[in-house]
């Protein structure tokens, strides 16, 4: 009995559990459930493995300059260009050309509409002094700039996630070891500028370590499916004439590599892609003034090729690393 009672007090704590299994004879329900396997193990891979889940992410922040070089481009007569068939074409230097709106945003110059104007002052009784600006006749002038599409638009960009990258340098014990993972120029980085997509071949043109970056304005419209000689539909008037606007994402990375088993489990240098997406019927034009005194003035109107790069991206930092 005093076995009984003892095995008796420890009856609720021996005991364990077990599980039933039921196996299912189902075609439909069997294929369902492989079914939500197979899409929980792709999302896994995906997530983890190819989109970086396993990694910290930084949005880098960056500065550029952008220029305009004629490069290697040959001015042609004016007569065997199509638009100045149209009207009269003047071809300007590129420093007259690019009208810089910005650090980020410039202006290619394709027309420009151009007058002298005169200020007019009336005064009544009514009213007072009134005065404005009245064009002077005789003084109009409209023409385009001929061969923008030849010239080469230039690039200088840099770009760090500045947490990642000052961890990085504290983590190291020697001040002579640079890393380009979490920062660099354009001129430490390769990059390439992507055609719109769907299009083969995907890659436009590649920007080599050690330059600057280079791309001709034909190849920026072509990239972004743009024309300049095409129709705007809200103002009937070609691009040429009315102007275009053309965004340029440039995106910075520093895990997605061409595919290679190595990058799926570290990082590398970062480096960077364009893509140029058109706005669908925009115009843009604008508008400066030249005083020659307190009463008359030159008007310029410049219409053209409205360039904003804006500088995006992702830089992931992990337990792997490569140099």
């Amino acid at each position: 009995k005093k076995v009984t009672s003892f095995m008796g007090m420890f009856s609720g704590w021996l005991v364990y559990d077990t599980t039933k299994v039921v196996r299912i004879y189902d075609k439909r329900l069997s294929l369902l459930y492989y079914g939500l396997v197979l899409l929980i193990m792709n999302y896994t891979f995906y997530s983890l493995i190819y989109n970086k889940g396993y990694f910290e992410e930084e949005q880098p922040v960056g500065a550029m300059n952008i220029h305009l070089s004629a490069g290697n481009s040959v001015r042609k007569p004016t007569s065997e260009l199509p638009y100045c068939k149209e009207r009269e074409c003047i071809y300007w230097d590129e420093s007259e050309i690019l009208y810089s709106l910005g650090t980020r945003d410039v202006l290619i110059t394709t027309h420009v509409e151009s007058d002298r104007q005169e200020l007019v002052c009336t005064e009544t009784e009514s009213f007072g002094k009134s005065c404005s600006w009245k064009t002077i006749p005789g003084t109009s002038s409209e023409y385009y700039i001929a061969g923008v599409e030849s010239l080469t638009v230039e690039i200088d960009h840099s770009a760090q996630a500045p947490v990642f990258h000052e961890q990085w340098l504290q983590s190291r014990d020697d001040d002579d070891v640079t890393s380009y993972v979490y920062a660099g120029t354009c001129k430490r980085m390769s990059g390439v500028l992507m055609n719109p997509r769907g299009d083969i071949p995907r890659i436009a043109a590649e920007f080599p370590v050690h330059q600057l970056d280079r791309v001709n304005v034909s190849l920026l419209l072509s990239a972004s499916h743009s024309d300049l000689n095409e129709t705007n539909e809200l103002t009937n008037d070609t691009y040429r004439r009315s102007g275009i606007v053309l965004n340029a994402d440039l995106g910075y990375n520093n895990a997605r590599c061409s595919g290679k088993i190595s990058c799926a489990f570290g990082t590398v240098p970062l480096h960077y892609r364009y893509r140029i997406y058109k706005v669908p019927d925009a115009q843009f034009f604008h508008e400066e003034f030249n005083n020659h005194n307190s009463t008359v003035r030159d008007r310029i109107i410049r219409s053209g090729i409205l360039l904003k790069v804006q500088q995006t991206g992702n830089s992931y930092e992990g337990y792997i690393t490569q140099p």
